[in-house]
């Protein structure tokens, strides 16, 4: 159990590091005000969506897909959305924290560091899910946000269909992920050679192109936490202490006790079939802080981003103890 502890503080320490970096250089005043903005704006625009991309890019082969794993992991994150949006009616004020704080209910890390934590904890079969899990739940998750930070953009409640399916279309982050999933289904009716590869990839045809991207890919998560780091402002937070409390109990506690308790039920009833592999996927989809880029978004789009980026370092301090607890006791049950 000690390697699961160490793994968790090795996990995530390395985002509070960068988080404090970048604290530390906003407060001296190194990186001004422009420059956060401006940096805000190219890891929205840019670098995610290159991260996105790589990621469902990189999925190899889609015939050997998990569908019942699939389904149930996309089916429960929009349960997760529903038990959000609930909550925030109860219990979440102002108006623009209502999207922020839904946002983290649902949407976890997996892009940033869901694989490694999957392939940890389950090895790599479940380093082999959690890849084919990301091609489909990470465009699940910027859709969503997208609706609900439009709904509450700039502190007003309102629905306007053709607002949000324009906030759908020209976002970055889910032209990335429709790119990516073009991609994938572009390979996989593309012929093969002898060897069973297909004739055409990024990697081997168009090198150059492929080296851009990873090195974009592979910049956008340091430079996205210096930049939040940057503009935290623990003063602000102080009136936001229910919320950010409320939030980052739902997304370590709430979230991961859901899914994994019904991905046992499944199991159970024969729907799905989940070993210590499918389990470890779960874990890391369910169990991960919130999403880095979900205050870069929310900053986007209107939302409570300084509540945004305080649930990005609380729900990552506190994943330290959640993820230990829930790997513990998973193993402790024989399910991991």
């Amino acid at each position: 159990m000690l390697q699961v502890l160490l793994f968790s503080v090795n996990a995530v320490v390395p985002i509070l590091l960068l988080l404090t970096v970048g604290y530390v250089l906003g407060r001296r005043g190194f990186l001004s005000p422009a420059f956060l903005k401006n940096g805000n704006a190219l890891v929205f625009k840019l670098l995610l969506p290159m991260t996105i991309f790589h990621n469902i890019y990189e999925v190899s082969d889609l015939a050997s897909i998990h569908w019942p794993l699939v389904i149930f992991s996309l089916l429960v994150i929009l349960l997760l959305f529903g038990v959000g949006f609930a909550a925030s009616g109860l219990w979440v004020r102002p108006v623009n924290a209502k999207g922020v704080f839904i946002q983290c209910v649902f949407r976890s890390n997996f892009a940033i560091i869901g694989l490694p934590l999957a392939e940890a904890l389950g090895g790599a079969s479940a380093a082999a899910n959690a890849a084919v899990l990301s091609a489909f739940t990470i465009p699940l998750f910027n859709v969503l946000a997208v609706v609900v930070l439009s709904l509450y953009a700039n502190g007003q409640a309102s629905f306007s269909a053709k607002r949000v399916a324009r906030d759908v279309a020209t976002n970055p982050l889910i032209l990335a992920a429709a790119a990516g999933l073009l991609c994938l289904a572009v390979r996989s009716l593309l012929p093969v050679t002898a060897a069973g590869a297909p004739v055409f990839t990024l990697q081997n045809q168009l090198p150059f192109v492929y080296k851009a991207v990873t090195w974009l890919h592979q910049s956008s998560g340091p430079l996205a936490l210096i930049v939040m780091g940057g503009m935290l402002d623990f003063g602000k937070a102080a009136n936001k202490q229910k919320n950010i409390a409320l939030g980052t109990a739902f997304r370590l506690v709430a979230a991961p006790a859901v899914g994994l308790l019904l991905a046992w039920l499944c199991t159970r009833q024969g729907w799905i079939d989940c070993g210590p592999g499918e389990f470890g996927a779960l874990i890391a989809l369910f169990g991960s802080p919130v999403a880095v880029s979900s205050a870069i978004m929310a900053s986007s789009m209107g939302g409570d981003d300084e509540l945004a980026r305080q649930y990005v370092v609380w729900t990552t301090v506190g994943s330290m103890v959640s993820l230990f607890v829930i790997t513990a006791l998973l193993r402790g049950w024989g399910i991991l």
